[in-house]
């Protein structure tokens, strides 16, 4: 789905996201237990051209009502105000500012992440596959929940939950 206002004109390099082909998932830890969760609802404004870096525009709105981990109880924190606090900070975003090639079918993006109205900004490596008019995106970023304030109170320590966060992402795109 392109997000209404973020895409442009259409032509050659703008890509419509395939939402039942991409995902978004993330691995955490609690106590010595693996976490794996993610995000059931997420769309992303493509514009990219491997000829043309300069003008990739990227813009990823993710749903935080969406989010799951596996299991009722964490399913049902997760949204409350100790972690993401959806009700007050309903939307986490991802946009794209700079894209360098690394060789290949590697690129570097310079990005801002925000979640919870903090916004920092990531470097992660992505691979991008195009065959065709068919695109697939991959790539996984390490980050610290603590820093945008994820996990409040006796969470707020990797004391009972582990603050480093992997977000992994899958995004199936088409021109």
């Amino acid at each position: 789905m392109v997000l209404a206002g973020l895409a442009p004109p259409a032509h050659a390099a703008d890509w419509r996201m395939d939402a039942g082909a991409s995902t978004l998932s993330f691995l955490a830890t609690q106590g010595t237990t693996r976490v794996e969760g993610g995000f059931r609802q997420f769309t992303a404004a493509i514009h990219f051209d491997p000829a043309a870096l300069d003008r990739t525009r990227i813009a990823v709105e993710i749903p935080i009502a969406s989010v799951f981990a596996g299991a009722r109880d964490r399913d049902q924190a997760l949204p409350t105000p100790d972690w993401f606090n959806a009700a007050r900070f309903p939307t986490a975003r991802f946009q794209a500012k700079r894209l360098e090639a690394s060789g290949g079918e590697r690129y570097q993006l310079t990005a801002d992440l925000t979640i919870r109205d903090v916004t920092t900004e990531v470097i992660l490596p992505v691979t991008i596959a195009i065959t065709g008019d068919r695109a697939v995106a991959t790539g996984e970023l390490v980050i610290d929940r603590t820093r945008f304030g994820v996990g409040q109170g006796s969470f707020a320590t990797g004391t009972l939950v582990g603050t480093a966060v992997t977000i992994r992402f899958s995004l199936t795109a088409t021109r």
